[in-house]
């Protein structure tokens, strides 16, 4: 770590390709959902609405996992920036964990490429917001 000024002493010029990023677990709390809306579930999403102030993309693997399900991992690569996009689940995959208790959400990943060291201050964040979108079956 190199501090770039004596005046500015919380400003860094750190290297970061490679280093390791981390979504810590957040318990999905399905537990309550009914069976009669389970077995309508036909497909979904998590849009993830990231806000990514260091500016580098992120490899991730994003995990549902816990209270005895057969963990589902799905690959996604956040870049640098503002964006929003959306990670596809099967029927099956949601219908596995929905009703179960003690799921969570999770995620690690590495900054990607050779980009050059950055600039760092206390004030960069990096904030990303899941939300799930589930398309049902009404009718018979």
């Amino acid at each position: 770590t190199t501090l770039l000024s004596s005046a500015a002493s919380d400003v860094y010029k750190r290297q970061v390709a490679g280093r390791t990023v981390t979504v810590e677990p957040v318990d999905l709390d399905v537990e309550d959902v009914d069976d009669s809306f389970v077995e309508r579930i036909q497909r979904g999403a998590i849009w993830l609405t990231v806000d990514n102030a260091f500016g580098v993309s992120v490899d991730m693997e994003l995990v549902i996992a816990g209270g005895g399900i057969t963990p589902i991992t799905k690959s996604v690569t956040i870049p640098g920036g503002s964006s929003t996009q959306a990670v596809e689940f099967t029927a099956a995959e949601l219908q596995s964990f929905f009703g179960v208790p003690g799921v969570k959400f999770s995620g690690v990943g590495s900054v990607g490429g050779s980009e050059p060291p950055l600039i760092v201050t206390p004030t960069l964040r990096a904030a990303i917001q899941a939300d799930l979108e589930i398309t049902l079956r009404f009718g018979s």
